[in-house]
Parts: structure tokens; C-alpha cells; sequence
């Protein structure tokens, strides 16, 4: 195990379950890649410097706006959460990780979102695609 040097302070922490099952995702990482179980602070210090460093490039309005409603995120239903917990829990040790977003809402709801967002764009080709032929017609009226 890694031991973590130049602790300070001991903030409260109050982590949602989809924050929970995210440390242990990145802990599950680092076990992966360097063979030892890694702090859970040390992963929160890492995932904080990345924020900072994401925060000077970040567009504020819309970083408050997501960070607004990652507060405001409904709990999820006792079987989603044990389902992502499991889905984390069966990758055998020696496999990677499948992507986060695949652990939390599962590769076939991924699949869906996906599917959803193809077929608004597909829409969106097809409304802007008749917006000159209908300008066509209005001003030939």
C-alpha cells in the first residue's frame, strides 16, 4: 500500500454514492496500473488538482451550471446502485476498466443515451435541411 505524506488537515467530507462509486473506480484504476492499493485521500488530492487545473480553462457560467446540478442529482433507486456496484466488482483484477460512465448507468443504458442522441441529431439535419426550401416557398407566396 502507498502511504500518503503531507496530510494537513482532515476536511469534512460528505461524498454522494455516485462520487463514492468514483473513488473507488479510480482506486480500482491505480491498483491496475502500479500493483497497490492507493489512499483514498491521495485519489481525491489527484482528482482536485485536475479540477483546479480544468477550472482555469472552464467557462464559469457553465461549470456552476454543472456542479449546480450534480448537487441537485437524485438520489439513484437501491438496485441501480447495487448494480454499479457489482458491475465494478466483477472485472476480474487482471482486465481494465471499462469506462466510468459504463460502471455507473451500465454499457446498455450508454448504448440508449447514445441511440437518443444520434436520432435529436439526425432531426436536427433534417429540420435545418428544409429551412431553405420552406424560405423558398414563404417567399414566393
Amino acid at each position: 500500500m502507498l502511504h500518503l505524506e503531507g496530510t494537513y488537515s482532515r476536511p469534512p467530507s460528505h461524498l454522494s454514492w455516485q462520487a463514492g462509486l468514483a473513488l473507488e473506480y479510480g482506486q480500482a484504476w491505480l491498483r491496475r496500473a502500479g500493483g497497490l492499493k492507493v489512499p483514498a485521500p491521495a485519489v481525491l488530492r489527484r482528482a482536485l488538482a485536475v479540477y483546479a487545473e480544468h477550472l482555469a480553462f472552464a467557462n464559469p457560467r457553465a461549470e456552476f451550471r454543472a456542479v449546480k446540478a450534480a448537487c441537485e442529482a437524485r438520489p439513484p433507486e437501491p438496485e441501480e446502485r447495487q448494480m454499479a456496484e457489482l458491475r465494478l466488482l466483477s472485472v476480474p483484477p487482471s482486465e481494465p476498466l471499462p469506462a466510468f460512465c459504463d460502471v455507473l448507468r451500465s454499457p446498455a443504458r450508454a448504448r440508449e443515451v447514445a441511440q437518443l442522441v444520434a436520432g435529436a441529431e439526425a432531426l436536427a439535419e433534417t429540420v435545418l435541411a428544409e429551412l431553405p426550401r420552406r424560405r423558398r416557398a414563404t417567399a414566393a407566396m
